[in-house]
């Protein structure tokens, strides 16, 4: 997969709520860089188990992603997001560092609640 299509994927994923899958997009050792005050994850083992978690799918559970846009630089997206609930919606910017097979090395995400 090109950068550009792991982003993407990421967000199919979200969106359908397989958020185990979401984990097998990192490579073994990368680094997922939350919101505060959310600790930094590192290792794909630590992170699939953080998506998988029954926390995260009840977290997520009433959110859908929409991308407002992606902007590629060799093998780095910026990807920003809406995050939309039934009652409000946050912005979100995710930083995808992405190797040559198509696995993100390390995600930064970066959210505020959305202007309204």
């Amino acid at each position: 997969m090109t950068p550009l299509q792991t982003a993407e994927t990421y967000l199919e994923l979200f969106n359908a709520g397989r958020y185990a899958e979401m984990g097998e997009l990192f490579a073994v050792d990368s680094i997922w860089r939350r919101p505060p005050p959310a600790p930094e994850v590192r290792g794909r083992e630590l992170i699939r188990a953080g998506y998988a978690s029954p926390e995260q799918a009840q977290a997520c559970r009433d959110l859908r992603m929409t991308a407002n846009r992606y902007l590629v630089d060799g093998s780095t997206v910026v990807a920003e997001f809406v995050f939309h609930t039934p009652t409000s919606s946050m912005e979100v910017v995710d930083i995808f560092d992405v190797d040559e097979a198509g696995q993100i090395t390390c995600m930064t995400a970066y959210a505020r609640p959305a202007a309204q």
